[in-house]
């Protein structure tokens, strides 16, 4: 059986990305994944916030957020930015995909202040 190759790291190509294109939330949201892909949690955290600063509104990067806060060990700022997300997804006019999302964050949300992530309801 032939060994399966590891995927290519895909930081460094973001890394170049976000130093071309400094001033684009998507860039650095794309940026904030990539290290969190590589469980660099500070640097995604960095790169999450620097997409929110140059817009607020970014669902993507406030969910990011909090998983590399959650995955930093500090639920307390997991949950605030898991609520932004919340809000954000509260926007969107799809139904379909408004529901998913929102299910997606109160699964997270209920995991970090229960244990469980309670999708019953």
């Amino acid at each position: 059986m032939p060994e399966l190759s590891k995927p290519a790291n895909p930081l460094p190509k973001y890394q170049a990305e976000a130093a071309a294109k400094p001033n684009d939330a998507e860039v650095q949201t794309s940026l904030g994944w990539a290290y969190y892909g590589q469980k660099q949690f500070a640097d995604a955290i960095q790169a999450f916030e620097a997409a929110l600063r140059l817009g607020g509104d970014n669902l993507d990067a406030s969910y990011g957020l909090g998983m590399a806060h959650k995955m930093a060990g500090s639920p307390g700022l997991a949950i605030k930015s898991f609520e932004m997300a919340a809000a954000l997804a509260e926007q969107i006019d799809n139904h379909d995909r408004k529901k998913m999302l929102s299910r997606l964050v109160s699964g997270q949300l209920n995991e970090l202040q229960t244990g469980d992530w309670n999708l019953t309801a």
